[in-house]
């Protein structure tokens, strides 16, 4: 029906624009539909996360107890009442905690009231207080120092008096009762449903899997698997190392003399739920309090050198370890989904946020609609390094895509960054070429820059190996006595079409031997009759054709097929490098073109050519063997060596030796 609608609004010449932009507007309308329903439907929605965030988490500690032989249901009884019981002790301790302090709060007051007097008795014999008293005389003499100052009373608004009905006073009391009896339903819920969904989850996940769909039943089933190991690693983490952290606070504050040292603990293990801002948020209480109550600065200096140590230690060292990979989000996305779930949920939000964004990610990861959460949410490299180099030559910065290129050089062999790297890159400013994208000046600059880059590359590899390599050469050729022969293949390497393909032939020249090859680049300009006249004239043993994709096929073929004919002999190698698919399909057609050897990189071509050479280089005349041992010794030692001793030989060996 849409299409209809859209098809009889919409000119003909702008239908297709309107069908590439038809998915975008809806997928932006249902996420704007969900939003607005998760935040009408907070008072059921909330409870059923945490529903199954509690299910997650005692998820593993119900296996645990059925592998020891207790059924489903018992099992999944135990855990729930076991972490009902916990969940109230640590309550009921929180609160008696808090009236205490409540109960105490008036002994404090005598000291908070000394210790601001002694504050501002300090303050008024500071430097900063007579600078800040010297600049207000100086201010009232300049502005005008004749009028009197106004009256407190004539600034003072008036007051009046309110008349009318006041509130009953059992307006609170229902008001606090509504409050209770909405917590406590919310909570009643929440266990229900985890108690549900623990001994129904193979249901739960069956139910799952058929509403979604027979076809769909691979990826959901890896999406589920890995949302419920993800989540139930990071949970049960979370919570031993939330829990250390407390208990380590409560501990520290206790030995620092901080009243309600147990409150401040539970606090800081609540609290760091919070990410990035929760264990500063559980320091300010203890610290206002030991601010408060300390008979000096030293305390309130410790509880924050407590708070700090435990935190950094926490952050730098156990996390990365405890943690790992385990919830695969960015530290960006996860701030940017804390303040969305806060201001989507209040409180709860935060507490919520990081198990949220992490089924966010996977939905982003396995369903192709919603790719860009896992864009957005997800650790991984938004870009993979080929396409940073592209980028980087599309905004002219040519120093931070050759740093890009060498920082690869550091783990890659050349041909690997090679082909990894500036290949792709020429393909790309050819793709973008033809879709309009790219103007060919631009894409001449990028080929341009690129070939440079390539040959920076290759200074670069062989000033890094070539003392090495030299010695280990000259050693090799001392020890042995070998002098390579001067007998080199001739190649002749041909581009397909333009100056890419000339580019590619330059980097795979730079990649030869030239004690085994001597390679000679044709002009791009040169056309096909051309370039079949040149071999014809030349005579190379080989002829190297690149082709790069996009495109480019056909003309491979046609050059292929002229060379076949005229010279039937001649091998041909054929580079079609940086193509990603149809791999197949291209190997048969240029073989049936005429081609001897496909090579799909730079490394498989360079490898198909040296064999290639070893086949069609002449072998040098060998020397002579020896025939005494005498013969390879010189001449002072020639003397000293005695006659050998004939040995028997069989005529079996002999014919062995002969063969």
């Amino acid at each position: 029906f849409l299409q209809h609608v859209t098809y009889a609004m919409v000119p003909a010449n702008t239908s297709t624009a309107w069908q590439r932009i038809s998915p975008t507007l809806a997928i932006l309308a249902i996420l704007a539909l969900a939003m607005g329903f998760t935040y009408w439907a907070r008072p059921v929605l909330i409870p059923a996360a945490l529903a199954i965030l509690l299910t997650f988490m005692l998820g593993p500690v119900v296996l645990f107890i059925q592998r020891r032989g207790m059924p489903r249901v018992p099992a999944v009884l135990l855990t729930v009442a076991a972490a009902g019981l916990i969940f109230g002790l640590l309550s009921w301790l929180f609160v008696s905690q808090t009236i205490q302090l409540a109960d105490k709060l008036p002994l404090y007051q005598a000291r908070v009231t000394e210790r601001i007097k002694s504050l501002r008795t300090s303050s008024k014999t500071s430097v900063l207080s007579k600078i800040k008293e010297f600049a207000e005389q100086v201010n009232q003499a300049v502005t005008n120092p004749d009028k009197p100052a106004a009256s407190a009373t004539s600034q003072s608004p008036e007051t009046f008096a309110v008349s009318g009905s006041r509130d009953s006073w059992m307006a609170p009391v229902f008001l606090g009762l509504g409050s209770l009896l909405e917590s406590l339903a919310a909570a009643g819920l929440v266990f229900i449903l985890v108690i549900y969904a623990l001994i129904e989850r193979e249901d739960l996940r069956d139910r799952l899997v058929r509403l979604i769909g027979r076809g769909h039943m691979p990826l959901t089933t890896l999406a589920l698997d890995d949302a419920g190991h993800r989540i139930s690693r990071f949970l049960l983490a979370q919570l031993v190392l939330n829990a250390a952290f407390g208990v380590v606070i409560a501990v520290g504050l206790l030995l620092l003399g901080v009243p309600h040292a147990l409150l401040w603990g539970f606090s800081a293990a609540f609290l760091r739920y919070i990410p990035v801002i929760g264990p500063w948020m559980a320091a300010i209480l203890p610290l206002s309090l030991s601010l408060m109550t300390a008979e000096s600065w030293l305390q309130p200096v410790l509880v924050i050198a407590l708070f700090s140590t435990f935190e950094l230690l926490s952050n730098l060292v156990i996390e990365p370890r405890l943690y790992g990979r385990t919830m695969g989000v960015s530290q960006s996305g996860l701030i940017v989904a804390i303040a969305f779930w806060t201001w989507l949920w209040g409180p709860m939000g935060l507490v919520l946020a990081a198990p949220l964004t992490v089924c966010l990610m996977i939905l982003g990861r396995y369903v192709p609609a919603l790719k860009f959460f896992d864009v957005l949410l997800g650790d991984q490299p938004p870009l993979t390094v080929d396409v940073r180099f592209y980028q980087r030559l599309l905004a002219h910065d040519q120093d931070e895509a050759s740093k890009i290129a060498r920082e690869q050089l550091q783990t890659l062999s050349l041909q690997q960054v090679y082909d990894q790297i500036v290949i792709p890159t020429l393909s790309y400013a050819r793709q973008d070429v033809e879709a309009s994208r790219l103007t060919v000046d631009e894409c001449e600059t990028v080929w341009r820059i690129s070939g440079e880059i390539a040959e920076e590359l290759q200074m670069h590899s062989v000033s890094t190996n070539s003392a090495a390599a030299a010695s280990a050469t000259a050693s090799t050729e001392v020890a042995n006595g070998d002098v390579r022969p001067p007998h080199r293949i001739h190649i002749l390497a041909c581009a397909a079409r333009d100056a890419a393909d000339e580019i590619a032939l330059a980097m795979f020249q730079r990649l030869l031997d030239p004690d085994i090859c001597q390679a000679e680049i044709a002009s791009t300009n040169r056309l096909t009759s051309e370039i079949v006249s040149q071999v014809e004239d030349e005579q190379p043993a080989i002829v190297c054709i690149a082709s790069l994709p996009p495109g480019g096929l056909a003309h491979t073929r046609l050059l292929c097929k002229r060379l076949r004919q005229s010279l039937p002999k001649l091998k041909i190698l054929v580079g079609r490098w940086g193509l990603g698919t149809e791999m197949s399909a291209n190997r048969e057609e240029l073989m049936e073109a005429g081609a001897d050897l496909i090579g799909m990189s730079l490394e498989e071509t360079t490898g198909q050519l040296v064999q290639l050479a070893q086949f069609l280089r002449p072998t040098p005349a060998a020397k002579p063997a020896p025939s005494d041992i005498s013969d390879a010794l010189p001449a002072p030692a020639r003397q000293s060596v005695p006659a050998p001793h004939p040995l028997p030989v069989s005529s079996r060996s002999t014919q062995a030796i002969k063969a």
